[in-house]
């Protein structure tokens, strides 16, 4: 593993969006994902079955899109519904089991 990648996952979750120099992108572009080393240990321990990868396009303040991803997918395509500034939120998210500890 690189120092640079190394670097970037101490996130909990980080997201990657290919862009050029200004920040451009098309319209559908593919959005790549890793969550840190103790993100993971934190799913394994408290035996998290199925996470997800819920992925929100926000423009102008406004919801323009929302995506449920299962969290070991790595990556998947985005629309960008409206021009100029988008914004992109991530959260992983889950279900309890009836007979689950909710202890983290």
């Amino acid at each position: 593993m690189s120092t640079a990648l190394e670097d970037r996952t101490e996130e909990a979750l980080s997201l990657f969006v290919d862009q050029d120099e200004e920040g451009q992108v098309d319209s559908v572009v593919p959005i790549r994902w890793c969550i840190s080393r103790a993100t993971a240990e934190m799913i394994q321990r408290v035996e998290i079955e199925n996470p997800q990868l819920v992925i929100v396009v926000e423009n102008a303040g406004k919801e323009m899109d929302r995506y449920i991803v299962p969290l070991e997918a790595l990556m998947c395509f985005i629309r960008f519904r409206r021009p100029g500034h988008n914004i992109v939120h991530a959260t992983i998210m889950w279900t309890w089991g009836a007979n689950r500890s909710r202890r983290f």
